[in-house]
Parts: structure tokens; sequence; C-alpha cells
């Protein structure tokens, strides 16, 4: 299997399978992930809900689906768009 490089390869090759789908919109620029292959060794590149480290992708699972739920519209929005 070939190396994931981008986030787009990510979403083309991972993300049917993993039921994944583009919150936001789709980055019109290829995203390149970097991880331990790029020297940032025991850094994760996948995060859980959390906007304060950007340029992390953020995998909304059912934990945070339920509190993205709790939120109200205007809350939702924000929180939703600190991810573009």
């Amino acid at each position: 299997m070939t190396q994931v490089q981008t986030l787009q390869d990510l979403m083309e090759r991972i993300g049917p399978r993993l039921k994944l789908r583009w919150l936001t919109t789709r980055p019109g620029s290829a995203r390149a992930l970097r991880g331990a292959a790029a020297g940032i060794a025991g850094q994760s590149v996948v995060g859980s809900l959390n906007c304060i480290h950007p340029n992390r992708l953020q995998v909304i699972g059912h934990p945070e689906l339920l509190y993205l739920s709790d939120l109200g519209k205007t809350a939702y929005r924000e929180t939703v768009g600190t991810f573009e």
C-alpha cells in the first residue's frame, strides 16, 4: 500500500472505509500530512475535538457529535468554523 501523503489522499483511500466525510469545504490545494516521517516523532496527526491545536486532522466521532449537538446554532457554527 502506498503511503498517504495528503489529507485528500487520506479521505480518498481510507475515508469510505471509515465513513469519513468533509464537515468543512474540501481544501482546494493539497494539504500535506506530517508525522514521524517528517521529523515530528511522537506527535499525533489525528486529534480529538480540540480547537487549540490548529492544522490537525479532526476526527469527529460519537462523543464529539454529542458535544456538538448540545451547542446552540451560533456556538455550533463558530466551533465548526474553527476547523476551516
